[in-house]
């Protein structure tokens, strides 16, 4: 990351357009500032520049490459200085850092009727901000929620935020959980509840990697969405992007066809054809979003009883963050008795051999190459027609780099 940095640097010759170029990467950002010097000429933008004074009425063109990156890169800066100042106080006050929080939600309350809001309605600490204190809702709030019970895991992940309530602080008691904290809950100690969604989906059937099938409940309207995404977390980005178009008037229809056409950005859920075979490559980075993967994946082992041929990339840098940790909050145990083969790359391959070992996954199928291109090379030898790539963000990084070198994908960057 650092060698990236110093490169993006002395391109741009500004911090804030080397950092954004970290996630964006370097062609697509000077794509962005050609695009927003053809109309707005600038001898040295600044990204705060070329990200606020770019819409559909004002510099289209750069605004139009910045909405098509389906990755959040473009708000990559905002979320890294973020990060910054909530570490920082973390570290030297915490007190500010909760008073911060409660000032979001009165920066909230006295925006009632002037602000919509799209709120999950599955996720108690957001759901609450589209309430005020006596639990009415607030005005121009569209809350949007899963409403179907068969999608319910047995019980709570071990891996999930929201367990008190931040009224009175009791525990949340949970009816029915989803993904990670999101659920059907309620709070025994002041009576907050899950709020009912305006935007409900049911009839929820996950196809695993090929996406999902689902209903879409609307004031207006039930719309059947064919969503090529995978995972009920998807579900849940495609719930809130009807919200959200619902609310500023944009036809069902065009909702229908804009998510049927809606494609993955790199490494979610990528697949390229490597020697014959298929290499479908999923991010993971998190235990919540890591047992998304899993719960996908065991729908593939259901319908194919060969078993999965996986391959795992477990770094440690800077991006993935230092502590491993969170791999044993995952649930690794939903595939032990899926899994033909696996091939643990990266910094920490050890580490995640060890974590599969306790997960109950037999230790002959379990092999140990900490290098991307030669464990990648074995496991694709070993594999039958698909291999299954779950890398952290930097190995995510290495295997395209590496796949790119080779010609058999673009740079991740471009």
């Amino acid at each position: 990351m650092a060698r990236y940095l110093e490169i993006a640097g002395e391109r741009f010759g500004r911090s804030d357009l080397a950092t954004t170029s970290y996630h964006m990467g370097i062609g697509n950002l000077e794509s962005v500032i050609a695009a927003y010097r053809e109309q707005t000429p600038a001898d040295d933008p600044g990204y705060g520049q070329l990200f606020f004074d770019s819409s559909p009425l004002r510099n289209a063109a750069a605004w139009k490459l910045l909405a098509s990156f389906g990755d959040d890169s473009s708000t990559y800066l905002w979320r890294v200085l973020a990060a910054e100042r909530i570490m920082a106080l973390y570290r030297t006050d915490r007190g500010e850092l909760e008073r911060l929080a409660d000032e979001w939600a009165t920066v909230i309350a006295e925006r009632e009727g002037r602000t919509g809001l799209v709120l999950n309605a599955d996720d108690p600490l957001v759901a609450d901000l589209g309430r005020d204190r006596e639990l009415r809702r607030r005005d121009a709030v569209t809350f949007f929620g899963v409403e179907d019970p068969s999608q319910a895991v047995a019980e709570l992940q071990h891996a999930f935020d929201a367990k008190h309530c931040r009224r009175c602080g009791s525990p949340y008691v949970y009816e029915r959980a989803f993904v990670g904290h999101l659920g059907h809950y309620r709070c025994p100690g002041c009576g907050a509840d899950r709020p009912a969604p305006d935007v409900s989906a049911t009839a929820i059937e996950l196809r695993g990697i090929a996406g999902s099938r689902f209903s879409v409940r609307t004031p207006d309207e039930v719309l059947e969405i064919e969503l090529p995404l995978p995972g009920l977390y998807n579900v849940y980005n495609a719930l809130a992007a009807i919200a959200a178009a619902g609310r500023l008037g944009v036809g069902g229809e065009q909702i229908r066809a804009g998510l049927h056409d809606v494609r993955a950005a790199f490494g979610r859920v990528e697949t390229i054809a490597v020697g014959g075979r298929a290499l479908s490559i999923l991010l993971i980075k998190n235990p919540a979003g890591a047992n998304e993967v899993l719960r996908t994946l065991r729908l593939e082992a259901d319908r194919d009883d060969r078993g999965l041929d996986l391959w795992i990339g477990l770094n440690d840098r800077i991006a993935d963050g230092r502590d491993v940790s969170w791999v044993w909050d995952a649930d690794f145990e939903l595939l032990a008795s899926s899994t033909r083969r696996v091939h643990c790359a990266g910094t920490r391959a050890a580490e995640l051999a060890l974590r599969l070992k306790y997960a109950g996954w037999p230790v002959e199928r379990i092999e140990v190459v900490p290098g991307i291109d030669d464990s990648l090379d074995r496991a694709l030898a070993a594999a039958g027609d698909r291999l299954f790539a779950l890398p952290t963000y930097t190995a995510l990084l290495e295997l395209r780099t590496l796949l790119a070198r080779r010609g058999l994908a673009t740079e991740f960057w471009r």
